[in-house]
Formats: structure tokens, C-alpha cells, sequence
């Protein structure tokens, strides 16, 4: 019975290692991506709007965070915009 015990402990501890070292490596290509754009809002969202409906894709939504965060009296950036697809 103790050496059953042992071995189950032991799986898990390695098991909890493996997993571990997985989501650390897996981790970066599942977060989201920022890139600054070369254009003002309204062209960059033309832009993607247009290269979405060329790719068949569909947009959601489009968000501008500047304007969602003034409806609470706060203030961002220049640059704090969020295109959601």
C-alpha cells in the first residue's frame, strides 16, 4: 500500500512538472498580439474591415476604447484602441 502511494505521488508531482513546463512554453502563442498601426483609427479599421470581408471572416464589433472609457469619466491614451474580431 505505501508503494502504491509513493508512485501515485511521485506521477503526480512529475505530472504537475510536465504540465507546468507545458503551459509556460504553450503560454506566449495563445496571448493576444499588440502591433501599432501606421494610420489613424477610422482608416485602420477600414482597412481591417475591408480585409476581413476579402478574407470572408466576420467582425463582431469594433471598440473605441477611447470613447467606451469616456462614457466612465476615464481617459487613455491616444493610441488605446480595440478592434475585436
Amino acid at each position: 500500500m505505501g508503494k502504491t502511494v509513493l508512485s501515485v505521488l511521485v506521477g503526480f508531482i512529475i505530472g504537475l512538472i510536465l504540465m507546468g513546463t507545458v503551459m509556460y512554453k504553450a503560454a506566449p502563442g495563445l496571448m493576444l498580439t499588440e502591433s501599432e498601426s501606421m494610420y489613424n483609427f477610422e482608416e485602420s479599421v477600414d482597412r481591417f474591415t475591408e480585409s476581413v470581408k476579402d478574407k470572408d471572416w466576420k467582425l463582431p464589433k469594433v471598440h473605441d476604447l477611447q470613447k467606451s472609457m469616456a462614457n466612465f469619466d476615464k481617459t487613455v491614451g491616444p493610441d488605446a484602441y480595440l478592434v475585436v474580431s
